[in-house]
């Protein structure tokens, strides 16, 4: 992990992801990190401690259960904000985020600022909005059929912004299914010209 020193990158970087307009105050502390593949945000990073805005990579949120294993939740390539939920409940993060290539994040630090965010109906505007997002999304995850065609489906369709499948063993732990199973799906959703391969281990929503 590095601290992006550059002010002038910074700067673009705010501007391009319009995140200032987050807060009625425009003149905190940002700072901009880039991890490195295969580097875990969270050994630098406490999101009940510091506000997170992923702008640019791909990671892989995953989730550590009570005993102790661990199930891939989402993977991410798209603008993103991590500490929503922590901020709203103070409580430490039972995730885990891994940079699967090289990720940019803005990151704000909480702690001398909590009070006036708490007070701040821009803020917790946004927040609101963010939360719900990912509220909406993990409760149609839940109810989806349990067919794995119509999981895979929805997968791609919703949970995927790019559609696409980029590894099938990183697939089979978000479904809960065996690499067996998956790869039988995969190509009958190919056969039907549902999806189409291409490569090693990635498909693509028509």
């Amino acid at each position: 992990m590095k601290i992006i020193k550059d002010k002038t990158v910074l700067e673009s970087t705010l501007n391009r992801y319009d995140i200032r307009s987050y807060f009625s105050d425009t003149s905190l502390p940002f700072s901009l990190y880039c991890f490195e593949k295969g580097e875990f945000v969270n050994n630098t990073i406490d999101f009940s401690e510091y506000l997170s805005f992923f702008t640019e990579g791909r990671i892989e949120i995953t989730h550590v259960r009570d005993d102790g294993s661990i199930v891939s939740v989402s993977e991410i390539s798209s603008f993103t904000v991590l500490g929503d939920l922590e901020f709203a409940d103070r409580l430490f993060s039972p995730h885990l985020v891994e940079a699967k290539k090289r990720s940019y994040f803005v990151v704000l630090p909480l702690k001398a600022i909590r009070t006036t965010l708490e007070q701040d109906p821009v803020f917790l505007m946004h927040m609101l909005s963010s939360v719900s997002q990912k509220f909406v999304s993990f409760s149609s995850a839940a109810t989806v059929s349990r067919s794995l065609k119509e999981k895979l489906l929805y997968h791609m369709e919703v949970t995927r912004k790019d559609h696409t499948v980029h590894s099938v063993i990183q697939t089979c732990s978000v479904l809960q299914c065996s690499k067996r199973q998956l790869l039988r799906i995969l190509k009958q959703l190919c056969d039907e010209d549902i999806i189409v391969k291409t490569g090693k281990g990635t498909y693509v929503l028509k």
